[in-house]
């Protein structure tokens, strides 16, 4: 009987032991961090100033949800973005995505109470929630050109390292894209171009891939400027990797 009475408090002692310590070492979930994010047209003292136009945005976990690099189109609404500035149709396209958390279009100027294109000095701004394993895409035309846009890399930029949510300047994960679906003009001359052409889609098609300009056009750092702040006040020990690549919610 005293082996018995032993080998029960021994058993209530380890099962007591190990809910204490589960329960310990249980964490409560993490709330959803808010980042405003800021694009700024800083092109006025470039080579070739130019007017941005109303965006996507998009919050995903898996990559390419607006495009990828050296495959053609997905047919989603990239190529009116991208040639017109018509962000609607690639909106709606992405809010279908089951790997998308949230999406929105940015479309007034920081100067301005209606929607309307970026100009030089202006800045748009939006906020979007965010969990860790989330990232971040955006894309906006490049308005003297037949289909250029500024966007994000391809698989979209994290928005936590690990669990801390990212901070600062963001520019050299944003670069200049050729959405590969319009022959192109000289940038701020051609005749199909959104500035001058009768009306959209008139210019010729081009059947190419999506790709990253690398020449003819002042780098992205002295066109755009990306600035993303967190909710938690928390700042970047790092600087951001140049990476490979409004309406709000989540």
């Amino acid at each position: 009987m005293k082996c018995f009475k032993v080998m029960v408090f021994a058993l209530f002692f380890l099962s007591t032991f190990c809910f204490n310590a589960c329960t310990v070492m249980q964490k409560a979930p993490m709330a959803p961090v808010i980042f405003t994010v800021t694009i700024e047209n800083i092109s006025d003292s470039s080579a070739i100033p130019t007017p941005l136009a109303p965006g996507v945005w998009a919050v995903h976990t898996s990559p390419y949800v607006l495009y990828k690099a050296t495959h053609p189109d997905m047919g989603m609404g990239l190529e009116p973005l991208a040639e017109d500035g018509m962000p609607n149709s690639l909106y709606a396209h992405v809010m279908t995505m089951k790997n998308v958390g949230a999406a929105g279009i940015f479309d007034t100027p920081s100067d301005m109470d209606k929607p309307g294109p970026l100009m030089p000095g202006a800045s748009y701004s939006f906020t979007v929630m965010g969990m860790p394993g989330d990232r971040l895409s955006f894309a906006t035309m490049f308005v003297q050109s037949n289909d250029l846009f500024f966007g994000t890399m391809d698989q979209g930029v994290p928005l936590f390292r690990g669990e801390t949510p990212i901070s600062g300047d963001y520019t050299p994960q944003v670069m200049l894209w050729d959405a590969g679906t319009e022959i192109n003009e000289a940038p701020g001359k051609g005749m199909y171009q959104a500035p001058r052409q009768m009306g959209p889609g008139m210019g010729a098609p081009e059947h190419g891939n999506v790709r990253l300009i690398t020449d003819g056009y002042p780098p992205s750092r002295e066109m755009i400027r990306i600035t993303i702040k967190n909710s938690m006040h928390t700042m970047d020990k790092m600087t951001p990797m140049p990476g490979h690549g409004s309406h709000s919610g989540h």
